[in-house]
């Protein structure tokens, strides 16, 4: 009997693993390859990276250019073509003529069910059979917690703007889909306030436990301090440079030899800028393990988003402490001052970084009893069992 057909439609190619979404795309991809025949239809550029190994795993891939191929003055103009539209920005940046006409040629190859990874590709919804939405996050949240960030009142009437749209248009979308994928129980709850008729389906991030293990059993012996993201993802722009003007001075007055190393694709120049000799911006690696395991201390001091970091289960997966604010560890699981240490003003945020540093017995044991929760609840093998038990009850 032929395998049952499942469509994954992408903002992004999902490999190489860059970033928390292309991780997140890959692993629910390589979960549902065992047991159906999977498709792949995604923004990209022909001769990417990584098209061999997702030609590996999916039985057909359709990449569509986009979404900037004019680079950012095109972009800029886009954007603000869209802003006069009643949609957000960055929902009418993804949805093109190009993607439409190339899904409707690939659905009609007969697939049983679609996923649209991320609220920007669920503008794409046909109405056809059993379709998902995986949100990754819920965009209102972040624009929600982006208003409260923002001055100037100019500043503060365009991003209330967005989160205007936002709201409005996300609250109905969700309500089109035969289940909103979440990834944890505090979005699903958030999603649910948006729209109470939204099916919700919590699926966590997960890490692979195996892949992410320490080989070295010992203390890392620097005192280096290591933040990891993707650091064109304004979040995790703003991360840093709260990090480095507001705690990081305050790290290195009580610990002198601390040094930091900040870790992701594509820094702007304002994120390069803030280097000093105790500060390094190493940009995009191809693994962070190494970096991860030579580091006392994994850094989030995330102050608006939305989801769960999937950078915090790969560091607790590495049985290294992980300091983050509350909102940064939205939606994971763990214990705090057990697991994980959690601060959210600076001067607490920096005590908390600079106990890791100078106290081998708590290092070692926040990391022991964070890579046991990552073991038992967030490894890919069981945080995956939620959507392919739906599938299965739906399509057999």
């Amino acid at each position: 009997m032929p395998k049952r057909r499942v469509l994954f439609v992408a903002s992004q190619l999902p490999f190489p693993l860059t970033s928390g979404g292309r991780i997140r795309n890959y692993h629910l991809m390589k979960a549902l390859a065992a047991t159906y025949d999977v498709g792949l239809v995604a923004y990209g550029a022909d001769g990417a990276p990584g098209l061999a190994e997702l030609r590996g795993l999916v039985g057909t891939l359709e990449v569509v250019p986009g979404p900037a191929p004019g680079g950012p003055q095109w972009q800029r103009a886009l954007d603000a073509a869209c802003a006069f539209s009643s949609r957000p920005v960055v929902i009418a940046r993804y949805d093109r003529p190009a993607m439409r006409r190339r899904l409707e040629r690939v659905r009609s190859q007969g697939y049983d069910a679609t996923v649209y990874a991320s609220l920007h590709m669920g503008s794409l919804w046909q109405g056809l059979g059993l379709e998902l939405l995986d949100t990754h996050n819920v965009q209102s949240v972040i624009w929600a917690r982006l208003l409260a960030q923002t001055r100037g009142l100019v500043r503060r009437a365009v991003v209330w703007d967005q989160f205007r749209k936002m709201r409005r248009y996300e609250a109905a979308l969700v309500a089109r889909f035969g289940a909103c994928l979440v990834t944890s129980e505090t979005d699903g709850r958030y999603l649910r306030e948006l729209n109470p008729v939204a099916r919700v389906l919590t699926v966590p991030n997960g890490v692979d436990c195996e892949y992410y293990r320490c080989t070295d059993p010992g203390l890392p012996p620097r005192r280096q301090v290591v933040f990891v993201g993707s650091l064109d993802w304004r979040p995790n722009a703003d991360a840093v440079r709260e990090l480095c003007v507001d705690i990081w001075p305050r790290v290195v007055a009580k610990v002198p030899d601390a040094s930091l190393v900040i870790v992701g694709a594509n820094p702007p120049p304002a994120i390069r800028a803030l280097e000093t000799g105790s500060v390094s911006v190493v940009g995009q690696v191809d693994d962070v393990r190494p970096w991860i395991a030579s580091s006392r201390v994994l850094v989030v001091p995330i102050r608006w988003g939305s989801g769960t970091r999937i950078k915090i289960l790969e560091a607790m997966a590495m049985g290294r402490p992980v300091v983050s604010t509350t909102v940064g560890a939205e939606g994971i699981d763990a214990v705090a001052g057990e697991e994980i240490l959690i601060a959210d003003d600076p001067a607490a945020f920096a005590e908390q970084v600079v106990a890791v540093l100078v106290d081998d017995a708590l290092l070692g044991s926040i990391g022991q009893r964070g890579r046991r929760r990552v073991e038992c609840r967030y490894d890919w093998r069981v945080v995956t069992q939620p959507l392919l038990e739906f599938l299965s009850a739906r399509l057999g």
